[in-house]
């Protein structure tokens, strides 16, 4: 309770973290508050254009969103809440950690492992991504499995299911770790109703994503931040009070250091321990992410594949080497469990409080001048130099929809904006928008726009902690369109001998963001006579106007098996 009060005590005008992680999750957070109060669909969010799909695109926190408005509602301040509902998790994960500690078995230290999951490298190093909030669930779940699978009453059946199928709307990575835990334990229990069951109270959070994924062509991820050999004795992303820290990323840090490590390896000694430290090895080989063989062949099932910051299944590891130390310790004599579980909490004492990010209370309190003038309009605004997590939270107060944001994952035409606007491509940015008005949230970027004859200056309004960003009108332009799946033609070819195509324009136009959105691709092999379909992500186009002839996308399949057996790949594009 001291540490979890000391690292998340509720302010008005900052929350733990550092950057725009922090700033995102609470945007999250007061997206799904909204929702929840007003005729809004649940899904919908401002950004990419206002999108009705927009918490899809990454963690939808619908029920922590929920299960936090009372007080959300009470305090007025979306800060207080997230500080409040950090504390009352961290118990949480706490008190379930160890009632799934006692279900396996072990009497005298289910509450200190309790305490050592709550306190733990893996939620101090990850309390910006707010994990914090949601690492109960998995223990939960284990709690409610191991339950049931002494005594397999409905009843039982139903809490397991539940425990599992809930997850959905909390943590996609956490979703991904349960199910693929529960897919072996209801496989050797013989038991596949509790999967059933469990998938089905997922469906109506997997719905929207599916939705998002079609209209995307997937949500692969070709790149993983994963876990690394120095991860064994880095616990955690902070400087440690009493000793040494081992440096490593935020992704691969915070899960065991070396007096945890030295305890797993003692427990070996027990046979009950090896089969718990067998799991804490598969899900560590895991953690390590693509190019170590066991999450490859993962990747190869929806789920597993969109995963990229893979070194968060490390938690299973820290969970799973739980039961194995502490089922050991409780073994020995009664004075050296205290004295090992003394030196274990001692590595994770940090040297000082969580680093936090300044938010400003007068968010939530009435509308600042810009957002007043936002108001009068819900046509979708283009942000310039870019629409980042600060300016996301500070548009909660006026909803007003916008082109760009920062999401896990962005559509085509969303990515080929941001990449414009990095290159300061403004011009370009407002025809592949086309919107109706424009915000420069600097001085640097408001006087660029002053210099486009489109652009009328509306005038500049205090807002928030973002100082005093000027608005300007956007004179109607008549753009003729370029349309992906009706003014380009396909070529074949090859690259360097990896078969590829090249879809070029039949016509001189301009691209639109939101027609860009909604394309993907279809690439079919034909092997011993059938066909084999596979959608995939449109790539980013260069920029946004082309002339006749030019090259709109180059699209190359580079996997050996295609090269080396010959096949030919068809690209076809797919636009809803």
């Amino acid at each position: 309770m001291i540490f979890a009060v000391w690292s998340y005590w509720p302010t008005a005008g900052s929350i733990p973290g550092w950057g725009g992680d922090p700033l995102f999750n609470l945007w999250t957070f007061e997206v799904a508050w909204h929702n929840l109060g007003t005729t809004a669909g649940l899904w919908e969010a401002p950004l990419f254009g206002g999108s009705a799909l927009g918490l899809a695109f990454s963690e939808n926190q619908l029920i922590p969103a929920l299960l936090f408005w009372p007080i959300r509602a009470v305090s007025g301040n979306g800060a207080i809440a997230l500080g409040a509902a950090a504390i009352l998790m961290s118990l949480l994960a706490m008190a379930c950690t160890a009632e799934w500690l006692h279900a396996l078995g072990l009497r005298r230290l289910t509450e200190w492992g309790g305490l050592l999951l709550a306190g733990c490298g893996w939620l101090q190093s990850q309390y910006a991504h707010y994990q914090n909030l949601c690492v109960f669930v998995l223990p939960l779940a284990f709690w409610a499995w191991t339950a049931y699978a002494r005594d397999p009453r409905p009843a039982r059946l139903g809490a397991c299911a539940l425990a599992f199928g809930w997850i959905a709307g909390w943590n996609l990575y956490f979703l991904v770790f349960a199910d693929l835990c529960l897919l072996v334990l209801a496989a050797r229990a013989k038991r596949p109703l509790v999967l059933a069951l469990a998938l089905a109270v997922q469906a109506p959070f997997l719905v929207p994503y599916a939705q998002v994924a079609r209209s995307m062509g997937g949500y692969a991820a070709l790149l993983s931040s994963g876990a690394g050999l120095r991860s064994l004795f880095g616990s955690a992303f902070r400087p440690r009070l009493l000793l040494p820290s081992f440096e490593v990323d935020v992704e691969s840090a915070g899960y065991l250091g070396p007096v945890w490590l030295a305890l797993m390896a003692a427990s070996l000694r027990r046979p009950e321990s090896r089969p718990w430290l067998a799991a804490a090895a598969i899900a560590f080989w895991a953690a390590l992410g693509r190019g170590y063989g066991l999450f490859d062949a993962l990747a190869a099932f929806p789920g597993p594949s969109a995963l990229r910051s893979t070194g968060r299944a490390q938690i299973l590891v820290f969970l799973f080497s739980l039961p194995a130390v502490l089922g050991w310790l409780e073994s020995l004599p009664r004075w050296r469990a205290p004295a090992a579980i003394s030196l274990a909490l001692i590595d994770l004492i940090p040297a000082s409080r969580p680093q936090r990010t300044a938010v400003d209370p007068a968010l939530w309190g009435p509308p600042s001048e810009l957002s007043r003038e936002l108001s009068r309009s819900a046509s979708p605004l283009l942000v310039v130099p870019e629409a980042h997590e600060r300016f996301m939270l500070d548009a909660t107060q006026s909803w007003t929809p916008y082109f760009g944001g920062v999401s896990g994952r962005a559509p085509a035409g969303e990515t080929l904006l941001s990449a414009l606007e990095r290159r300061e491509q403004f011009p370009e940015a407002l025809e592949l928008t086309r919107p109706m008005r424009v915000l420069a949230l600097t001085p640097a970027a408001a006087e660029k726009l002053r210099a486009l004859p489109r652009l009328q200056p509306r005038g500049c309004f205090r807002h928030l902690d973002l100082g005093t960003p000027c608005l300007f009108d956007v004179v109607p332009m008549d753009l003729p369109a370029l349309r992906l799946d009706r003014d380009t033609r396909k070529e074949d070819s090859r690259a360097a001998g990896w078969p590829a195509a090249d879809f070029l324009a039949t016509t001189s136009g301009v691209l639109d963001a939101r027609e860009v959105d909604r394309c993907s691709l279809r690439r079919t092999v034909r092997v011993l006579g059938m066909s084999l379909p596979s959608m995939l992500p449109l790539p980013m186009p260069d920029r946004a106007r082309y002339a006749g002839g030019e090259r709109v996308l180059h699209i190359e399949a580079r996997q050996l098996l295609l090269r080396l057996g010959g096949f030919s790949p068809q690209f076809t594009l797919i636009c809803e």
